[in-house]
């Protein structure tokens, strides 16, 4: 038999699932100091980093290539293992007795950037392989297979060879191996690249469904309007270290403002709590509700001295990651 582009985690499929007792909203992975470098590498894909994953939610994992997105999963999914640093699933289950490896045996499925199937096979034979390794009754393996393929709507392809497949479709059968195994906790790495837009959006509204069940999700993409769309926070990475980490909310609202050169209004900024330094022009300003908004404008109205420009917006992904990264791209 043909070997897989690259094996889904093998040693990841030999037990089933059980059930979730993780409540919405508590941390359900804990890094704390995360590090790890690279064979023959001088400088570190990851360094010092924390994070908490909360129960339930979408965390997306973003940056620029090289930001240490993919070494980041890999770590927390013990692929690799850190030169520092310690991961933990469940911290605030006293029940939970097991083991790293055996929480992410058991609770755990990984959807990787690369296919992760068999391409000589077709999609109902893949499926039944990954099935069977991941569920021991036979009983329970045939109405596994009927559910993997509805839910990624796969029955139309579901006896074509998986080489043959659309780009679209590959990446359903990417995730829909992966759901196979009944996961509580599922990684996504960038897992609509290369696809078009109507079947990224059918990923996407798939993914939706699975918060919807309960499931949580980590998730790394380049398309930042997926970000927005999907996750319920965000952490920004550059050089392994976690930069910013951002809640989306359609609530969340920002204020630029932009003084004259040398006009720079300190009582403004003062009134305002804004930290500031002598030649800086640029600021901005998160506003959580229109209360804090109407006192922010009335700060305006009471003292517009030197003031360029003054711009309101929501708040978004695409905001956060060019104000994070213009710096460095400078």
């Amino acid at each position: 038999m043909l070997k897989p582009q690259m094996p889904l985690m093998p040693d990841m499929q030999v037990t089933s699932a059980t059930p979730n007792r993780q409540s919405p909203g508590n941390t359900i992975i804990q890094a704390t100091d995360l590090s790890y470098k690279y064979r023959g590498n001088e400088h570190f894909s990851v360094h010092n980093l924390s994070l908490a994953i909360k129960a339930g939610q979408c965390t997306g994992i973003i940056g620029p290539n090289g930001a240490g997105k993919s070494t980041t999963i890999s770590l927390l999914c013990a692929l690799l293992t850190p030169s520092q640093g310690e991961v933990s699933y469940y911290p605030s289950d006293k029940d939970n007795n097991l083991s790293l490896q055996e929480n992410i045996e058991q609770k755990v499925a990984l959807i990787p950037q690369e296919y992760a199937f068999y391409p000589e096979l077709s999609v109902k034979q893949n499926l039944e392989y990954f099935i069977s390794l991941s569920e021991p009754k036979r009983e329970n393996r045939k109405a596994l297979l009927v559910q993997s393929l509805a839910q990624c709507q796969l029955q139309q392809v579901s006896k074509q060879k998986a080489a043959s497949l659309s780009g679209g479709y590959k990446r359903r059968l990417n995730i829909a191996i992966a759901l196979s195994k009944s996961p509580d906790i599922i990684f996504l790495d960038e897992p609509t690249v290369g696809i078009d837009p109507v079947s990224r959006q059918d990923i996407i509204n798939l993914l939706e469904q699975l918060k919807k069940q309960g499931k949580t999700l980590i998730y790394t993409s380049h398309m930042l309007n997926e970000v927005e769309q999907l996750c319920d926070d965000v952490i920004l990475l550059e050089q392994g270290r976690a930069i910013a980490i951002s809640q989306t909310s359609d609530d969340n609202m920002v204020v630029t403002l932009e003084f004259f050169p040398e006009q720079q209004n300190s009582a403004l900024l003062t009134a305002l709590g804004l930290p500031f330094s002598a030649e800086q022009t640029n600021f901005t300003l998160n506003i959580s509700d229109t209360v804090q908004l109407q006192q922010v404008f009335l700060q305006f109205s009471d003292n517009l001295t030197g003031i360029k420009n003054i711009h309101f917006s929501q708040n978004s992904i695409d905001q956060l990651y060019f104000n994070s990264y213009k710096a460095s791209a400078c």
